[in-house]
């Protein structure tokens, strides 16, 4: 296969130089390499983009008969797409190592198909926040997922998803779906509640640097500071989602649930040592992610409360019990909610 052939092939499929380059074991440059007619594509390269291809195609004709089976009066179906990979990965977790926007290709292949047979075929954007709002307590299934995308076609719908991830690794922030500005940066920064000090310190650079990235004077915004913060917010949104499970479980249950009491941490190291996954990150992080989990509960009309963690008092508690979230929300609902300030606006 010649290199542009390749580069096109990958492209429709919604595959990055990058995602090919490290199941190759490769360089990007190997890859650009290629693409450019500088260098013969690795056959193994080609066998198993040709291999991901015939998968595609298998899984979009499999769309396309179980759309057909539904019946001559169905003719519009809404396909359900991804902005980002943990969020496709959240909801299809056997998908991983394949990227969202693989996932999107397979949408874009099966409504080509559909189109062609008379079906009114939209692409639909997943919008994490609506959606749970949507489903108001349910427990998230791949059938109401679909219900809830087809609710979104009237102002949710796409004419066109962009399925070609672009390359990142030269000049990342400039690269389409994943530009942003400095205004943004800052914003997004904020939002996960770190400081440009704090992030400079987890990016080991200058506090300085960070400000000049925000500055807004073109400085090239470097995807390892972008990265940082979408793993963030994705530590933050794992918290919320685990939260949120545990007390939907709890009411499907019929556990009388008015109030869940959350710990405040007022150490780093207390907060590391019982939620492990925010490690190296300030409390600041985990007080965000805690608004989240709030807003969330009283979407589930149960009342959040907080209460100062005291790790010492909570292992004695505990004894020989293993410790989890469930554990720390069933002591905290047999504290006094002492936080300092109240619980968290």
């Amino acid at each position: 296969m010649e290199g542009k052939d390749f580069k096109a092939l990958r492209e429709s499929m919604g595959i990055t130089k990058k995602w090919i380059a490290k199941r190759m074991n490769v360089s990007v440059e190997t890859i650009n390499r290629w693409e450019s007619g500088h260098a013969n594509v690795f056959a193994t390269a080609v066998d198993m983009l040709q291999s991901l291809d015939d998968y595609f195609e298998k899984l979009a004709n499999q769309l396309v008969e179980t759309t057909r089976q539904l019946g001559p009066d169905v003719r519009i179906n809404n396909l359900l797409c991804y902005n980002s990979d943990n969020e496709f990965w959240r909801y299809h977790p056997d998908a991983k190592p394949l990227p969202s926007t693989a996932h999107n290709s397979v949408m874009k292949r099966t409504q080509a198909k559909l189109g062609a047979d008379g079906y009114v075929v939209n692409l639909v954007k997943m919008d994490r926040d609506r959606y749970f709002s949507w489903l108001n307590g349910r427990k998230d299934t791949a059938v109401l997922r679909q219900n809830w995308a087809d609710l979104q076609i009237a102002d949710n719908s796409l004419s066109e998803v962009d399925i070609r991830q672009e390359e990142r690794d030269d000049d990342f922030s400039e690269k389409a779906g994943f530009a942003m500005t400095a205004e943004k940066f800052r914003a997004f920064r904020n939002s996960v509640g770190l400081s440009a000090e704090e992030l400079s310190a987890l990016l080991a650079v200058e506090p300085d640097q960070v400000k000049l990235w925000e500055s807004g004077d073109n400085t090239l915004i470097p995807e390892k500071a972008v990265k940082t913060l979408f793993d963030i917010e994705h530590v933050q949104a794992e918290m919320l989602d685990e939260i949120r499970a545990f007390a939907i479980k709890m009411t499907d249950a019929k556990v009388q649930m008015d109030m869940v009491r959350l710990p405040r941490f007022l150490s780093k190291e207390d907060l590391w040592e019982f939620y492990a996954e925010f490690y190296p990150l300030p409390v600041s992080v985990y007080e965000v992610g805690l608004k989240q989990v709030e807003q969330a509960l009283l979407e589930l009309n149960i009342l959040p409360a907080i209460y100062v963690f005291d790790s010492d008092t909570y292992k004695k508690w505990l004894g020989t019990q293993k410790d989890s979230m469930e554990m720390r929300i069933k002591w905290g609902n047999l504290q006094v909610a002492n936080a300092p300030d109240g619980p968290v606006n």
